[in-house]
């Protein structure tokens, strides 16, 4: 076994990794420490171009709710069989614990890849994979992907692939897919002409025309807004920070509501509501909600318990938070009212060292229910996690030796 430490990226996501695990107990992170969230997490999307290693720590979207059975699936599901479901027991302070001691239950609706096995797991069964896909939505027939690695200059391509998971196309883009509210519709990036020529594209998931519009080069699709406009934002080198905007069928525009975020975390179409982080505060965050109409009073709250870096659900009520001095993997994971920033349910890692956890992504798996990609004593898996403080283990669980093992359809890519 080679003993060499890594370097470059690997080497700055193994160091991080250890000294979160290694000094759980102890104060939390300073600014020193993160660098900036925001530009953290938008150097770790740029820095796909690395190759696989920066795919390691990075998730995906896909809209919540959408059943995504494997057309092509024969294999049986991996998942062990259910167990009986127990009684959730809260803790002293009436928190939940993150632990992935809990009972086994069925695959998730919107599945799950893996990127070592590079398959896709549906209620139907595993599905092969070509290549590195960390991200995939039905489309035209067949399905759209993200596929990571090493390709020159966007680190990422943007493949379609038939019924039966066999690539039809593939072309340089963005690291991330949007998918409507209703489903009906999937945005991505396409870099051409050595990555020097960008277009959104918003297209239907049943293969209609696609509206096409162009953009600035390393922009990245964050979501979808009302009217089939789809939030971008845009990476602006050499100041290394982001704008954002919106593309949509009359061209593309300053997105106002998104002004001022250090990062956008989540857009909802079905309530009109936009949260994100706006603030460090030395070993802290603040971030908060506001409306994209502009009609309206624009903040909807601010919150500094709570780091607003996850999606909305389904139906807009509800909000994901992770504890706000997190940076890979939280501690702490919250559904908020995305109204007031009310936490409905809170999961929380124990304190000791040996028993700690951390999410290290989150996403709808109805408007009710989370998955999370839960990481304990050097093995992970994924978690459904619901509203009443309910969980069960709906993956297999496998070491985690400084990677991400699993990714969630629904987890925008790069957040």
């Amino acid at each position: 076994m080679n003993d060499t430490p890594p370097t470059g990226l690997a080497g700055e996501l193994t160091r991080q990794l250890h000294a979160q695990v290694d000094q759980w107990h102890s104060a939390p992170l300073t600014l020193d420490d993160v660098q900036g969230k925001a530009r953290t997490i938008r150097r770790r999307r740029a820095a796909v171009t690395t190759g696989i290693a920066a795919v390691a720590v990075l998730a995906v979207l896909l809209p919540a709710g959408l059943v995504l059975d494997a057309p092509g699936s024969q294999r049986p599901s991996p998942a062990p069989s259910p167990t009986e479901a127990v009684e959730p027991t809260p803790n002293p302070d009436g928190t939940f614990p993150l632990t992935l001691d809990v009972p086994e239950g069925e695959v998730p609706a919107t599945g799950y890849l893996t990127l070592d096995g590079q398959q896709f797991v549906t209620q139907s069964g595993r599905s092969d994979l070509p290549g590195h896909v960390v991200q995939i939505a039905p489309y035209d027939g067949g399905w759209v992907g993200i596929r990571a690695g090493d390709y020159p200059p966007t680190g990422a391509q943007v493949v379609v692939l038939d019924a039966d998971f066999e690539e039809v196309s593939a072309v340089l883009g963005g690291s991330a897919l949007a998918i409507s509210g209703d489903g009906g519709r999937v945005a991505w990036v396409e870099a051409r002409g050595n990555g020097d020529d960008w277009t959104v594209v918003n297209a239907p998931t049943d293969g209609g025309e696609q509206i096409r519009t162009p953009t600035r080069p390393d922009t990245q699709v964050e979501g979808f807004l009302a009217g089939d406009a789809v939030a971008t934002s845009h990476f602006e080198n050499p100041d290394d920070d982001y704008s954002y905007g919106q593309a949509t069928p009359e061209g593309e525009f300053d997105a106002i509501p998104l002004a001022g975020y250090q990062y956008v975390g989540g857009v909802s179409e079905a309530s009109g509501l936009v949260a994100g982080q706006t603030k460090f505060l030395g070993d802290s965050t603040c971030s908060e909600v506001r409306r994209t109409d502009p009609a309206q009073p624009q903040l909807v709250f601010e919150t500094c318990d709570y780091r607003l870096s996850g999606q909305f659900s389904p139906d807009g009520r509800w909000l994901i938070g992770y504890a706000t001095y997190s940076d890979l993997g939280s501690p702490t994971l919250a559904i908020l009212d995305a109204t007031t920033g009310d936490p409905v349910v809170e999961y929380v890692s124990s304190r000791q060292q040996a028993d700690a956890a951390v999410v290290h992504a989150a996403a709808w798996e109805d408007d009710d229910t989370l998955l999370a990609v839960v990481e304990q004593g050097g093995e992970q898996a994924v978690l459904r996690l619901e509203a009443d403080g309910a969980a069960t283990r709906v993956s297999d669980v496998r070491e985690a030796q400084m990677s991400i093992e699993f990714f969630l359809p629904q987890h925008l890519f790069g957040q």
